[in-house]
């Protein structure tokens, strides 16, 4: 697609990261420009076709999988893995692209790849051929969150960032939660000669392509704080070498590695546990859409949090509120997979605990760790290095949280596919089912999220060096841009001079 010969570019008001006390007003009134506004929608829109095309959307479809292809619980958790690996391999390297070109154009590539991919995907012949085309979109959509990251950042500053981060957060999870509802609902049912899940699909690849062009018309590239750098193998070896140095970043992508894992696993193997369970469409869908809602409150509650937290304890407050959402997450799975003893016979309380799983467990992204590294990271490397954590993170929840889930449901709890109607399964075949998922993912929940309450309490320590030291650096590097840029305008002055 041809290119602009010169983007457009919006010149933020917010040209530091830490501006100087301003009324709420004055800063709600600078957010709302129509380049700012238009571009966050433009985000979320990205962000709700990301979640709604990645691995929840695919679980939700499993069961009709089964079916047609007559896939077991490994190949599933095989898929899964396709379906998200890519994303974590590739977000680095859409991550060091967009710190050196506009970003805006390298989401309209990002779009028009993975909608043409989705396509595929709606009409994949065999299992293989929906593997490799999953594996392909995955790889897109590595692009989205790591630069709607830095462009949030360009144009917000750090007392609303976190609220900003959940909004997107929100988005994405509307579009997950309304492709799962969709998928669940109709992916088994035969709709003009095709099973539904190859309709969603092609919904979802047409909206990607729609989009694309609605970046290419509407879009304002974000002028940068910094100057771009130029994309090379040293570039990155800088970043890295840079960030190795830094503690804080270290002990938030060795959080990241367990905190997602659970996250996976129920986004995986939730909804069939549901299923497996005993639940009609209607009563799974309902159950969804609890979970759904009560995630969506959540990642704005936790940006909310976060950001009041970052006011009452500058050094700890985010951390903190990370804590409490782990705990929380811990003893909500317990109840749910461990204490309720069905989710048929306890329906209600079933509804109860997943509302306040998502309203309680979901703050640690959004509300705690993007606005954290948003402080910790030079802004010329931002994009790069955010791009390197949610690869780290999302390649271990995707090895750990799917796979590592689906082998143990098969191997060690006894899990067995079949490829019949829920209503025609042996009872005990299928209360056999249920359990095995639960057992594999309350597993999955509750061990890394205790590693991750420890890991929380080391980062109260390091946080506030590393973020003074990242804040003493940008002031360092402006002071010698402004010094040789000074130096330059001098010497063009002296040399007009001596021409006259």
């Amino acid at each position: 697609m041809a290119t602009p010969s010169a983007p457009r570019t919006e010149a933020t008001a917010l040209l530091s990261e830490r501006p100087p006390p301003q009324p709420a007003a004055v800063t709600w009134r600078v957010l709302c420009t129509r380049a700012i506004v238009t571009n966050l929608l433009l985000l979320s829109l990205l962000q709700a076709l990301d979640k709604s095309d990645m691995r929840s959307t695919v679980a939700g479809m499993l069961r009709a999988m089964e079916q047609e292809f007559g896939i077991n619980a490994d190949q599933e958790a095989l898929l899964l893995l396709v379906s998200a690996l890519p994303t974590a391999f590739f977000a680095p390297l859409w991550g060091m692209a967009a710190d050196a070109y506009p970003r805006f154009q390298l989401m309209i590539t990002a779009a028009i790849i993975w909608g043409s991919t989705t396509f595929v995907s709606a009409f994949a012949p065999a299992f293989w051929v929906l593997c490799v085309s999953r594996a392909v979109t995955a790889a897109a959509l590595g692009a989205i969150l790591p630069i709607s990251q830095g462009i949030v950042a360009d144009l917000v500053p750090a007392v609303y960032r976190g609220r900003m981060f959940a909004l997107l957060t929100v988005f994405g999870g509307v579009g997950a939660g309304g492709a799962l509802l969709l998928a669940t609902y109709i992916s088994g049912d035969m709709i003009g000669g095709l099973r539904g899940w190859r309709w969603i699909f092609v919904g979802i690849a047409a909206l990607s392509l729609l989009a694309a062009c609605a970046i290419y018309l509407c879009a304002v590239e974000p002028r940068r704080l910094y100057p771009t750098v130029p994309l090379s193998c040293q570039t990155a070896n800088d970043t890295m070498r840079y960030m190795s140095n830094v503690p804080t970043f270290i002990l938030l992508v060795i959080q990241g590695l367990f905190g997602l894992v659970p996250w996976s696993a129920f986004s995986g193997f939730g909804p069939l546990w549901l299923q497996y369970s005993g639940l009609d469409k209607s009563q799974t869908s309902l159950a969804l859409v609890c979970f759904g809602v009560g995630n969506g409150l959540g990642e704005l509650l936790g940006g909310v949090l976060g950001d009041l937290a970052t006011q009452w304890s500058p050094d700890t407050g985010r951390a903190r509120v990370a804590q409490i959402s782990n705990t929380c997450g811990i003893t909500i799975a317990l109840l749910m997979f461990v204490i309720v003893p069905s989710a048929k016979e306890s329906f209600g309380a079933v509804l109860v605990l997943l509302l306040l799983f998502g309203l309680t467990a979901s703050w640690c992204g959004s509300g705690v760790k993007t606005p954290m590294l948003a402080e910790i990271v030079p802004h010329r490397m931002m994009v790069s290095v955010m791009g390197m954590d949610y690869g780290l993170e999302h390649a271990s929840s995707a090895i750990f949280g799917s796979l590592v889930s689906g082998v143990l449901a098969q191997h060690v709890f006894g899990y067995e596919a079949s490829p019949a109607d829920f209503a025609d399964m042996p009872v005990t075949l299928r209360e056999n089912n249920a359990k095995a998922l639960s057992h594999s993912m309350v597993w999955m929940m509750i061990v890394p999220w205790v590693v991750c309450v420890g890991l929380w309490s080391l980062i109260c320590f390091t946080y506030p060096q590393d973020r003074d030291r990242a804040m003493q650096t940008e002031a360092e590097e402006k002071t010698r841009t402004q010094t040789v840029a000074g130096a330059v305008g001098k010497a063009d002055a002296a040399a007009i001079k001596d021409r006259a």
